[in-house]
């Protein structure tokens, strides 16, 4: 049974799972690239700095990291009118092309070329960060939407925790060096591209119902629904679809609309988010744990960092994991909340250790529990959330913020940790957590449970009815109202 029933009876049953999970999986496989991509430079970096690029200054190689985010920060931006103007199921196949292309850039002894293949491959995972929730948040059915953002997060973790198993086979000393590996390791997820191709051609090659919807292909709309429901639940999909697209009015939805008070208040709070999340310091720990605890340890070349960078990635995935079971159970706003509020003890905890000198293993336990708390939480329900609140376009420009957190903290933290110390570093993220908390508490709304035309417009205070100002609250009244209609009749 799939990740989406096991809790289910499956005579009640109003959509066909195991063609959602295949079709789950595949368009993962966009995730997947993406979080390989952001970790397979930890377990690399010492290599890669010291027998690969030996004359090159250390900074300059670790661009290698910092290249990923910031190339996805422009592929974010991207996106979506990528997505708009030629299709979503067209904007997957020429993100895998180009990320074939791409990552043989990087598998070439040349830094110049390893640097351009690593800033175009970030413009892919870009692309993927968010043509996948897009996607996904589209296509599924309704009782399967809140768990996006943790398919996606486990997904991006098993992606992280295949590079970091991968890095055990890196060499730590000049007697190990295998002058191949290192390429191995950053072609290996031509593959996941290769896979995803065939399937796109082969099994779904088709664009989204909603998709389909908003350029007036009905018919070709039924047809995908007829592949995803079971007997008349197709039809209510197809009414359901066509009624909300007449009362988002989302068809001709440009940058310039973001900033009016319809759509400014979802754009800013999904900016927002997207960039605390970010700012919690998880990417500085998934880009360098490896030198960190290295240096924290002493210096000496051994095994143990790349063990406890595979431990880190593979609580991550656990955490990702369990997200599927709470977040329908307890809903977004608290977990977000809890995920926050936890960060900023453990980073808290994280600099006192660092600060008393105290046993590397006492930072590593909780180094660990930072990472599960975040996969449990945050990590995952950001994307569930963003996609329930914002539309394609503004999507596409809360990932791009988040992707500029990322590539933020990418560059600077090891300079931080070079100017102000471990502990210090660890205090500043925490205190930015902090913060985080209290936005989360006093700007965050529930979305758990409401449609998407509620879920968009629940930042805004008002809306029009033929040009007339009405309240928001008698806005999604009168859409409950016409939503239940919708379901007697069917």
């Amino acid at each position: 049974m799939s990740m989406y029933t096991r809790m289910e009876d499956v005579r009640d049953q109003s959509y066909n799972s195991n063609y959602i999970t295949a079709l789950i999986c595949n368009t993962c496989l966009g995730t997947l690239f993406f979080g390989y991509n952001m970790g397979v430079y930890n377990p690399t970096q010492s290599y890669l700095e010291t027998y690969v690029f030996p004359n090159v200054s250390n900074s300059i190689v670790s661009l290698t990291a910092s290249l990923i985010p910031i190339g996805a920060a422009v592929g974010s931006f991207f996106a979506s009118p990528i997505a708009s103007r030629v299709g979503r199921l067209k904007a997957f196949i020429i993100t895998d092309i180009l990320s074939i292309i791409m990552t043989l850039f990087t598998i070439v002894p040349d830094l110049d070329l390893v640097l351009i293949g690593r800033f175009f491959v970030g413009i892919c995972v870009g692309l993927n960060s968010t043509l996948v929730p897009l996607y996904l948040h589209e296509i599924l059915p309704r009782e399967t939407k809140g768990k996006v953002g943790s398919t996606i997060a486990l997904f991006l973790s098993l992606g992280i925790l295949l590079a970091y198993i991968l890095g055990l086979n890196m060499p730590t000393d000049s007697t190990e060096i295998d002058d191949q590996w290192w390429r191995i390791m950053y072609a290996f997820p031509i593959l996941f591209n290769i896979t995803r191709l065939i399937n796109l051609f082969k099994s779904f090659s088709f664009e989204s119902p909603y998709y389909y919807i908003l350029h007036d292909q009905t018919i070709e709309a039924s047809d995908v629904l007829t592949k995803i429901y079971v007997n008349f639940e197709a039809e209510a999909e197809l009414f359901r679809l066509t009624q909300e697209k007449e009362k988002a009015q989302v068809n001709s939805l440009t940058f310039q609309d973001l900033l009016t008070p319809r759509y400014f208040g979802s754009l800013k709070i999904g900016c927002t988010l997207a960039a605390f999340v970010q700012l919690s310091g998880i990417t500085g720990l998934l880009f360098y744990s490896t030198s960190i605890f290295q240096a924290f340890e002493g210096g000496e070349a051994s095994r143990g960092p790349q063990v406890f960078t595979l431990i880190i990635g593979v609580v991550n995935a656990i955490g990702a994991l369990f997200t599927n079971q709470v977040i329908e159970k307890y809903g977004r706003k608290a977990l977000l909340f809890f995920g926050e509020m936890s960060l900023t003890i453990t980073l808290c905890l994280m600099s006192i250790i660092a600060t008393l000198d105290l046993s590397a293993i006492w930072l590593k336990i909780v180094t660990l529990l930072f990472v599960l708390l975040f996969g449990i939480s945050i990590g995952a329900v950001v994307w569930t959330y963003m996609a329930e609140i914002l539309m394609d376009l503004g999507l596409t420009v809360a990932v791009l913020a988040g992707w500029i957190g990322c590539s933020f903290v990418g560059i600077i933290y090891n300079w931080m940790v070079d100017l102000v110390g471990l502990a210090n570093t660890f205090l500043v993220f925490g205190v930015v957590c902090a913060f985080g908390t209290y936005f989360i508490l006093d700007y965050i709304k529930e979305t758990k449970g409401i449609g998407s035309f509620q879920s968009w417009n629940i930042y805004n205070n008002e809306d029009t009815i033929d040009g007339i100002k009405i309240p928001r609250e008698v806005m999604l009244q009168r859409f409950q109202q016409s939503s239940n209609t919708q379901r007697d009749l069917f």
